[in-house]
């Protein structure tokens, strides 16, 4: 019987360290970024965007080569859509208005962790992890996009607003309209 008790304070301990943390505590975009929260990503699609400055923040500017979500992956470049099946052969491309509407997605945005921006020195929120809804894979590195706190989720931010910029909507409507073809 003592064993038992000694187990469950071990283990109510465990519980309250894993999910009552401070989102202010943590560092970086994430672990395998190996980045410091004075660090922000230009994911940029093409050579022609310029990579702003950013005072105090150190930009690193990354080409953004492909974003993995669900069972597809959309080459951003080119805008194939592939199916994780069969990632030689394209089922769909974008249309010319929806790959002008992910460039201006990435127009002006940074990969970051929503509270990098926009520091909220108080918030204390409760460290539950969110799944993410795709990965954003650059010459340099991959992304979990949506990933971390619900606080301060990694996402694509735009810089002017200090918002989203909508890259998971996207996605969404995107996978909405070849569900067919899934």
């Amino acid at each position: 019987m003592r064993k038992f008790k000694h187990l469950a304070v071990a283990f109510g301990a465990g519980v309250l360290v894993l999910f009552f943390q401070n989102c202010a505590q943590q560092k970086g975009l994430d672990e395998s970024a190996d980045v410091t929260s004075q660090v922000v990503v230009k994911a940029r699609l093409d050579d022609s965007e310029a990579t702003p400055v950013l005072d105090p923040f150190e930009v690193r500017d990354e080409k953004a080569l492909y974003v993995d979500f669900g069972r597809l992956r959309l080459e951003l470049e080119s805008g194939s859509i592939l199916s994780h099946q069969d990632l030689a052969h394209p089922i769909a491309h974008l249309t010319p208005d929806e790959h002008q509407a992910l460039k201006d997605l990435f127009m002006g945005s940074v990969i970051v962790r929503g509270d990098v921006l926009d520091p909220k020195p108080d918030q204390v929120c409760v460290m539950l992890y969110v799944e993410p809804y795709a990965i954003l894979t650059t010459e340099a590195a991959s992304y979990d996009m949506g990933s971390g706190s619900k606080c301060a989720p990694l996402d694509l931010y735009k810089l002017e607003s200090k918002s989203r910029s909508g890259l998971k909507q996207f996605l969404t409507a995107l996978q909405s309209r070849l569900a067919d073809q899934l």
